[in-house]
């Protein structure tokens, strides 16, 4: 293991006796049958000595049974890493032994290779979406300058190596720090209340929450949970999990809710934000209600500002094509009669539209 010193537990005298080898690369790995195999270069004590990657590599090969044979021949290293990238490659071997608290004192990229390593190891657990960013890209061009490994080629093989074997690890320690916070999670996982938008009418509105209440009401129960108390990792993963399942059968309640208002807003917004008449409105920066209200006179309004969609539960729109003259009046209630037989729209909203279309030219019920 390597301490914060840099030293490493490793010494050339542990090695298994030595045999002939030229043939396998430095630093490479064999696997036949039962043998499992590490191969080092005969200079290996001064490469470990200064090279943090060729310590993590040989600790975490030989921490998964491999078995280190020292070659005769040695190797060049020449690749040179910086104060950051070997901040980043101890943030990442943190994370596999004593999982740092995360703190914003934490160096940047320490915190990055701290990230990278976690979401390695916790792909197979499925909810490394509840896990602070790693922002991290591509690990080879951070560490070599490309992502072929243009000139290092046995280290890249190396990285490849690593990220197999953090990907075999499981955290050792509480990830609870390393979690998004619960106004990150809303954002991310898209638990925010879709209704709450000024291009939705208040009728709307309240219809809307009635219906879908308790995925409403589940919001911030879910959103603001605290993970139980746990006595080891593995019991915490377990309520790590089990809080996703929640979010995500959440997520599928309110789908439908989100779909709807979505589309609400899809279509209202690009009928009043990109509509000439609300240009010098919108420059004054005034409420949604009044770029609304502006634009009433537009032939367009009736149709896209009624409230049928969201009656539908996402149905279809009503667009009444007619002129509301007193001869067409009868010809449009049935056109919303029908309309409300096919959604199973109830009587009250079918009036609610009724008199929406009908008092447009003031025609009347």
């Amino acid at each position: 293991m390597i301490s914060e010193a840099g030293k490493h537990d490793f010494e050339p005298e542990f090695v298994a006796k030595q045999f002939d080898t030229e043939n396998a690369n430095p630093f490479s790995v064999l696997v036949l049958g039962d043998k499992k195999e590490v191969y080092l270069p005969s200079n290996w004590s001064n490469i470990s000595q200064n090279e943090i990657l060729a310590r993590m590599f040989l600790s975490l090969t030989t921490s998964a049974n491999y078995n280190p044979i020292l070659k005769s021949k040695p190797y060049d290293w020449t690749l040179k890493l910086d104060a950051n990238q070997t901040s980043f490659l101890k943030g990442w071997y943190s994370c596999l032994n004593n999982i740092p608290t995360f703190s914003k004192n934490l160096q940047k990229d320490f915190k990055r290779g701290v990230l990278f390593g976690l979401h390695l190891m916790l792909e197979k657990e499925k909810i490394s979406e509840l896990v602070k960013q790693d922002k991290t890209g591509d690990v080879n061009i951070l560490l070599l300058g490309n992502a072929w490994g243009v000139k290092y080629q046995v280290e890249k093989n190396m990285i490849d190596q690593l990220k197999h074997f953090t990907r075999l690890r499981k955290p050792s320690g509480s990830i609870m720090s390393w979690l998004l916070s619960s106004e990150e999670v809303k954002d991310k996982l898209g638990l925010r209340n879709p209704i709450d938008n000024a291009l939705l009418s208040d009728n709307e509105q309240e219809d809307l929450k009635a219906r879908y209440k308790i995925p409403l009401d589940l919001i911030n129960i879910i959103g603001e949970r605290k993970i139980e108390d746990v006595k080891n990792p593995e019991e915490e993963l377990a309520s790590i999990r089990r809080w996703l399942q929640e979010i995500k059968e959440l997520q599928r309640k309110l789908k439908p809710l989100k779909s709807i208002c979505d589309e609400i807003v899809r279509k209202r917004g690009k009928f009043v934000f990109q509509n000439k008449k609300n240009k010098k409105l919108l420059a004054e920066k005034r409420p949604v209600k009044d770029l609304i209200s502006n634009i009433k006179s537009d032939p367009q309004w009736g149709n896209i500002m009624n409230p049928s969609y969201a009656y539908s539960n996402g149905g279809t729109w009503l667009e009444i094509s007619l002129d509301l003259t007193p001869e067409n009046i009868s010809l449009a209630r049935q056109m919303i009669f029908d309309y409300g037989q096919q959604y199973q729209v109830n009587s009250l909203k079918l009036a609610e539209l009724n008199n929406y279309f009908s008092s447009l030219l003031g025609a009347g019920v």
